[in-house]
């Protein structure tokens, strides 16, 4: 029998360790305003670099004393966990490298990888079975998935699919970590544990569905009945945009919003029209530009100039670096690239234009192209192409309604676990 004072023990250790998730979830979102501001007075100070090495250092002294803590506790300590780990330590480092065009996108391996280890703490004593790590890492999407909602309704920050699959994967590799430490629980898994993964599911699931959701469209919908909110249509901060991959043989891939047919259908209909707007804008008011022509309002115009950008871009990166170096030869090559796909797709607007390249000067970026780059174009490439708005609000309402019927079902079979022997149904 548990005494009193254990027992107020125990509710105190508990209600310590969600103190923690709750505080440090509080501080994820609470310093998303400021992290910008963080982040452009260390740049100007030290090398951005250096917060890549800071998280690379903290990974691997975290792998480190993890090992040499094992290494005391002989019960928990065996050389298949400690490859486990080495393991587990490499793969967040090589996540961190990965990352280092943006190191600073780094930091979100230790906000959710602390998370998850936090979760784990406060779920193990109300889920004694494996099912903890399941309900855990589902939390953590949840998290990890509001974490960029709240990013998108800030001023100065933007909402990125990939910073949710950041936020997530950290978080599970971090609950794998510990499933090898602590192993699955010493109690089988119950209908009372699946129910709490369904509920966890049936959160996380209805947050992304809704986050699918919110189109372009639909912002400009809100922004015109609440102009408050008008700052959520800036052309940089999409949060869902469905739209097609094309593949052109030898060049490359481009997203856009349009299919094949309707590109050229719009570039031979509205070239002259298209390329009198992108004339009004040269390169010093392309922010203007994009504030001007949004995708909700010429979406055929914004996807011209906004690749007419990336490859103006490229063209001014090549005169940085000595003709023929390998640097020079890469951002020539994109140059071309984006060139060749601006041809394809948006020519006789390109050709109406004052962003027509003369010979002469394709001549020079084919004599430095790199022949095996084909250029996966960066331009749109937020658009969700792989499935269409509809096909996928019916996969997430089915999804949804499965789950429902799941918890229901195992509500019922909670209750007759829950009976004593012996109790007649």
């Amino acid at each position: 029998m548990v005494s009193a004072p254990d027992t107020i023990t125990s509710h105190s250790s508990a209600t310590r360790r969600w103190i923690a998730v709750i505080a440090w979830i509080a501080l994820i979102y609470t310093t998303i305003p400021f992290v910008r501001l963080l982040q452009a007075w260390f740049i100007a100070h030290w090398d951005r670099e250096l917060i890549g090495y800071a998280v690379i250092a903290v990974l691997v002294i975290a792998a480190v004393a993890v090992l040499l803590a094992l290494r005391s506790l002989s019960s928990r300590w065996s050389p298949a966990t400690a490859i486990w780990l080495v393991v587990i330590a490499a793969v967040y480092t090589w996540w961190a490298i990965s990352l280092w065009r943006v190191p600073e996108e780094a930091v979100h391996l230790l906000e959710y990888g602390v998370l998850g280890v936090l979760l784990y703490r406060a779920l193990r004593p109300q889920v004694p079975d494996a099912s903890v790590y399941v309900v855990a890492a589902l939390i953590g999407v949840f998290v990890g998935t509001l974490d960029e909602v709240i990013q998108w309704i800030t001023p100065r920050r933007f909402f990125d699919f990939r910073d949710i699959f950041l936020n997530c994967g950290s978080c599970a590799l971090a609950l794998v970590a510990v499933w090898k430490v602590d192993g699955p629980g010493p109690q089988p898994v119950t209908a009372r544990s699946l129910r709490r993964v369904v509920r966890s599911a049936i959160a996380a699931v209805t947050l992304f569905a809704l986050v699918l959701s919110v189109t372009p469209t639909r912002v400009q919908r809100w922004a015109e009945r609440f102009p408050g909110v008008s700052f959520l249509q800036s052309p940089d901060n999409e949060m869902a945009e469905y739209g097609h991959r094309h593949v052109i043989p030898g060049v490359g891939r481009i997203k856009s919003r349009f299919t094949v047919e309707q590109l050229r259908a719009e570039d031979a209909a509205r070239a002259d029209e298209v390329a009198a707007i992108l004339d009004r804008y040269p390169s010093e008011r392309y922010g203007r530009f994009l504030r001007d022509y949004p995708p909700q309002r010429d979406a055929f115009a914004h996807e011209a100039r906004v690749h007419i950008f990336s490859r103006d871009h490229h063209l001014l990166r090549q005169a940085e670096f000595p003709e023929g170096s390998q640097d020079s030869r890469h951002h020539a090559s994109v140059a071309l690239r984006q060139h060749q796909m601006l041809e394809r797709f948006f020519g006789n607007t390109l050709r109406a234009s004052r962003y027509d390249l003369p010979a002469t000067a394709i001549d020079g970026l084919e004599q430095q192209l790199l022949p095996d780059l084909l250029w996966d174009s960066w331009t749109s490439r937020h658009l969700i192409t792989r499935i269409s708005e509809r096909a996928l609000r019916t996969v997430l309402v089915i999804t949804l309604l499965g789950l429902l019927a799941l918890d229901l079902g195992l509500g019922g079979r909670g209750r007759r676990e829950a009976r004593p022997e012996g109790v007649p149904t």
